[in-house]
């Protein structure tokens, strides 16, 4: 078959492969993204494990002091005897403080170790998805390279036309795949900081609930008041680590080391509980009213950094899309310029014309023939991205439910 014939009969397949392969353009590069959110996942979730084992361990130790002290009959008379109640007291505030302090970094790794482990399903799917895609987008351009190979192999300096722009297009993809994984990542870190921000937000309202279960305490409510105090306290607690947690992983996320600082931990207020059974009074009920207020105090300053830092980057991930809307015209209109220089080479051939070296690049004002590869699709800002780029599955899946929301 000749150079002419195998020209005519590819026309059709070229320009259908051509339309496939832009539609999938954002996949290897996304794909990458996401498989280094995934491992970085998957390190965290598996230090977090190790940690819970540690606390489990430890947790179960202080558990067995506090309780062969509490329950200690001949240890309590001995106090008492040697007129050394208060000590007795001491000792049992102490184990019970120690006990709690043990449990309460337990619960908070295993927080965090579900909000991981659901974050980490979400992304394989992501994954999945997206490597599915890539082998697609793989498969085109190897059938692409195929029928270029039956067509131009060999001498092609009839066509020199046809080298320049190839060189022009694998400029402009390597110029927007790098700028869009840049994307990928910043919507990730913009994705993370909402988290954090919704967490944060749930918190405070929680730490709002044990101020107002404190002041009733403070006024006689009693046992009931207590308890109510402290489950909205632990509530708040653990809703704080989960955003500590998020902006964590933001910082490890982001494209730049310092575009996301680490917020301070937020301190559990040290409350006894066995101090308000049997000491309960005006006094323990305003110490205690006062720590909250500290703690919530922090809070505030924490949702506040969080907040800062969720503006900067959305503003970031505003900027990157911007600059890829301009790589992904650049990149379109090279294809655009091949594919229409390749399909005038057909038409002369076709009509009988083979001085195809003649044949000139379609001006670059050309209207593509398909969606320009990896353009980004405005959107409404939404709760988890905030940004007006939905640049690739990855993102827009990234931030449909944090856990535990």
């Amino acid at each position: 078959m000749s150079t002419v014939d195998a020209i005519r009969n590819g026309a059709a397949r070229h320009d259908e492969l051509i339309r496939q392969i832009g539609e999938l353009d954002h996949a290897p590069p996304a794909l990458q993204a996401q498989q280094e959110h995934v491992a970085g996942l998957e390190t965290r979730l598996c230090n977090v494990k190790i940690n819970i084992a540690k606390f489990e361990k430890k947790t179960e130790r202080e558990k067995k002091e506090h309780r062969d002290v509490k329950d200690s009959i001949v240890r309590k008379l001995t106090y008492r005897m040697t007129g050394k109640g208060d000590k007795f007291k001491e000792r049992i505030t102490k184990e019970e403080k120690e006990f709690a302090d043990a449990l309460a970094k337990e619960m908070r790794a295993k927080d965090w170790a579900e909000t991981l482990q659901g974050m980490l399903d979400e992304a394989i799917k992501v994954m999945q998805d997206l490597a599915a895609k890539t082998a697609h987008h793989t498969e085109l351009k190897s059938q692409l390279d195929q029928l270029y190979s039956s067509i131009f192999d060999g001498p092609t300096s009839e066509f020199p036309m046809d080298d320049q722009l190839e060189r022009t297009l694998l400029q402009a993809q390597q110029q927007h795949d790098q700028i869009q994984q840049r994307l990928n990542k910043e919507s990730q870190v913009v994705d993370l900081l909402q988290r954090a921000d919704d967490c944060c937000s749930r918190a405070e309202v929680q730490m709002k609930e044990a101020l107002d279960y404190s002041t009733w305490d403070m006024f006689g409510g009693g046992v009931c008041a207590d308890m109510a105090e402290r489950n909205a306290l632990n509530a708040a607690m653990s809703l704080a680590a989960q955003a500590e947690m998020m902006v964590h992983q933001a910082s490890m996320q982001a494209n730049k080391p310092g575009d996301v600082q680490l917020v301070p931990a937020l301190q559990l207020p040290q409350i006894s509980s066995f101090g308000d059974v049997l000491f309960d009074n005006i006094i323990t009920d305003m110490n205690a009213h006062d720590k909250i207020e500290k703690s919530a105090a922090q809070l505030r300053a924490a949702h506040e950094m969080v907040k800062a830092q969720l503006a900067s980057a959305r503003a970031r991930a505003d900027a990157v899309g911007n600059d890829l809307v301009q790589a992904s015209d650049k990149l379109s209109s090279a294809r655009t310029e091949l594919a229409a220089y390749r399909k005038n080479i057909i038409a002369h051939v076709a009509h009988g014309n083979d001085n195809s070296a003649n044949a000139q690049p379609a001006p670059r004002y050309a209207p593509p023939p398909y969606l320009p590869a990896g353009e980004p699709i405005p959107i409404s800002e939404g709760p988890s991205l905030g940004n007006r780029y939905a640049a690739h599955p990855a993102c827009a899946g990234a931030g449909e439910t944090s856990p535990g929301s």
